[in-house]
């Protein structure tokens, strides 16, 4: 599971040799999808010779998301209701002494965060007290009721056990998830699309088996050998084996599917 924060990348450039492959790359998938606007070698077109760098902000984020990136099984042990150690068996701990709001140490708290004085009984400056006055404190006096007293957290903590449930069917026993791999590929796929203006096919499950150097049922083509070759730039740690999962995901998905 991915986190909203990331971490910085620590890949910085590209071999001149690996951008001219993958220049090479798009450069052919440019001539495919627009076959009436030929060019030289010497003069590419700007959606071709951005290739690399499009590439490399595709790795960087994936490294940083791979670095941020939360087992499930981690997640799965912070929900469980049967681990003493969980996040939820300490949200149940602190929902259990919640008292009332009455008793103390309660009633201090909202004492000293209405009045600046845990021992206030109202009766305190009554008489040299601004209007303005008591209806600054009347005012956090309702804060603290509505967000801040025991009725109010334990609402929450009720709130938070209910989602952890959820969380917790959600996540039930599925393998780790390939979000950073699915977004890798999207963010290349919108280059592909969206600048190349080039056509991505969904090979996966068509027979590969006369496509030279490739293995049944993956997925082929210049955007798949695209992606193997961005994919290249991943330090050691966190390269992947195949990528064929992840452009069918990133293929097969309604936003971005080809029709």
């Amino acid at each position: 599971m991915l986190p909203d924060g990331r971490t910085i990348s620590p890949l910085t450039s590209v071999t001149e040799e690996h951008a001219k492959e993958l220049r090479g790359l798009a450069a052919e998938a440019y001539r495919l999808s627009h076959p009436s606007d030929p060019f030289p070698e010497h003069r590419l077109p700007l959606a071709v010779i951005m290739a690399p760098d499009r590439a490399l902000t595709a790795a960087q984020n994936y490294v940083s998301e791979r670095a941020c990136q939360v087992p499930l099984a981690h997640v799965r042990k912070m929900l469980s209701a049967r681990n003493k150690h969980s996040l939820r068996h300490a949200v149940e701990a602190l929902k259990e002494h919640l008292a009332s709001g009455a008793v103390p140490p309660f009633k201090q708290m909202s004492n000293l965060f209405s009045y600046g004085n845990p021992e206030f009984n109202g009766l305190e400056d009554f008489e040299s007290k601004s209007s303005q006055q008591f209806e600054a404190e009347w005012r956090k006096r309702d804060v603290w009721d509505q967000r801040h007293s025991p009725e109010a957290v334990r609402a929450t903590l009720e709130l938070w056990l209910g989602l952890m449930d959820g969380l917790r069917e959600y996540v039930g026993n599925v393998r780790e998830p390939v979000a950073a791999e699915v977004n890798f590929v999207s963010r290349l796929a919108f280059y592909w699309r969206s600048e190349l203006k080039a056509r991505i096919q969904n090979t996966r499950g068509k027979d590969s088996r006369q496509h030279s150097g490739s293995r049944p049922f993956e997925q082929k083509g210049l955007f798949a050998d695209f992606v193997r070759k961005a994919a290249e730039l991943l330090p050691d740690g966190f390269k992947q084996v195949r990528w064929d999962h992840a452009i069918t995901v990133v293929l097969s998905s309604k936003r971005e599917a080809e029709r």
